[in-house]
C-alpha cells in the first residue's frame, strides 16, 4: 500500500465508520491496477504520475525541434 491508499482507506473508514469498506475501496482499486498492468502487459512504475507530467510540460513542438537536432 502506498500513501494513496492508506489516504483512499482513511477517508472512507471515517466518513462511513466501516473498516470493511475501506479495505475494499483499496481492494477494487488494486485490481483495477493489477487488471490495467496485465491488459497493457507493462510492469508497475511508483512514479509514473511524476513522469507523465514532466513529458505533459514539454510542447509537441519543442519535442520534434529537439528531436531533429
Amino acid at each position: 500500500m502506498n500513501k494513496n491508499h492508506q489516504d483512499l482507506f482513511q477517508r472512507i473508514t471515517e466518513k462511513t465508520g466501516i473498516k470493511m469498506k475501506g479495505l475494499v475501496a483499496v481492494q477494487r482499486k488494486l485490481l483495477e491496477l493489477m487488471y490495467i498492468l496485465f491488459k497493457n502487459k507493462t510492469f508497475y512504475q511508483i512514479d509514473f504520475e511524476e513522469s507523465r507530467v514532466k513529458i505533459k510540460d514539454v510542447h509537441p513542438t519543442q519535442a520534434n525541434s529537439r528531436s531533429l537536432l
